[in-house]
């Protein structure tokens, strides 16, 4: 990891930090018995919680994904 001389990460760390991320999010995990994108997970879950706080559902399971 690389810094600027005001401690920010530098141009390279950023384009890498950012590669890593998106190819987190496009990895898969199993959800709901399949197998599914991480970022397809993140928006099914953020529908449940909604739905949770709605009252339109009785319990909220997070999902707990590998690293």
């Amino acid at each position: 990891i690389q810094v600027d001389e005001e401690g920010r990460l530098d141009d390279k760390t950023r384009k890498n930090l950012a590669y890593k991320i998106f190819d987190r999010l496009d990895g898969e995990e199993r959800y709901d018995g399949m197998k599914q994108k991480l970022k397809t997970i993140m928006i099914r879950q953020a529908q449940t919680i909604a739905s949770y706080v709605r009252g339109d559902r009785p319990v909220y399971k997070p999902f707990v994904g590998g690293w």
